[in-house]
C-alpha cells in the first residue's frame, strides 16, 4: 500500500516529539515572517538560469498517532521523507514550470498572508505542521497545531483543514510527485 504523504492533517513544530524519527531531531525553523500581502509570484529576473527556485524550503507535518513527513530542498532537488514508511527518503526534481505553477497556487491561497501561529489547544492527538519558504522577495514562516490557515490568512474555527490548506497540501504532493 502506498503511503500518501497527506492524508491526513499534518505538521511538526516540536521537532524532537516521540512520534518522529531520531534523524529529524534539532532541525531549526527561524521565527519572524515577512508581510508579502499583494505581491505576485513571478520567476526572479536574474542571471541565474533556476531564478524559480526558492531560497529556502522546508515543510514539515505529522504528530501522534498520524503519518510524518519532511519535505527539504537542497540544491534543485527536493527531498521528501515520511515516517513511519520504511522507505529511505526519495527525491524529486520539479521543471521550472512546476515550480512555476506552485508559486501560483501559493498565491492563489494566499499562503504568503499566513500568520506565525495557528494553534488549536483543544483536542488530544496534535496534528501539527510548519513551513518555512522563501522565494525571491516572499517568505512564509508559519506553525500550526490542530488548526489551520484560511485564504485570507484568520485562524480556522477547529481542528478540521480549510479548503486553503488542502490546497496547499495538493500543491506540495504534486511538486513532489507523490501519487495516491
Amino acid at each position: 500500500m502506498a503511503w500518501n504523504a497527506f492524508s491526513y492533517p499534518y505538521g511538526i513544530s516540536h521537532y524532537n516529539s516521540p512520534s518522529m524519527p531520531a534523524r529529524w531531531n534539532n532541525l531549526e525553523i527561524p521565527a519572524g515572517k515577512g508581510d508579502m500581502e499583494g505581491m505576485e509570484s513571478k520567476p526572479i529576473m536574474t542571471n541565474d538560469r533556476a531564478a524559480y527556485l526558492p531560497q529556502r524550503f522546508t515543510i514539515s507535518a505529522g504528530g501522534y498517532p498520524h503519518p510524518s513527513l519532511l519535505v527539504t530542498k537542497r540544491k534543485r532537488i527536493l527531498t521528501y521523507d515520511a515516517f513511519p514508511d520504511p522507505s529511505p527518503e526519495r527525491t524529486a526534481t520539479p521543471s521550472p514550470q512546476a515550480w512555476q505553477a506552485f508559486w501560483r497556487k501559493m498565491d492563489r491561497i494566499g499562503a504568503w498572508n499566513w500568520a506565525r501561529e495557528y494553534i488549536n489547544r483543544e483536542g488530544r492527538d496534535c496534528l501539527e505542521w510548519s513551513v518555512d519558504i522563501q522565494y525571491g522577495e516572499k517568505r512564509i514562516v508559519s506553525e500550526g497545531a490542530n488548526c489551520f490557515p484560511r485564504d485570507d490568512g484568520s485562524h480556522s474555527a477547529g481542528s478540521c483543514r480549510t479548503p486553503a490548506f488542502h490546497e496547499f497540501e495538493k500543491a506540495v504532493r504534486e511538486l513532489c510527485g507523490i501519487t495516491g
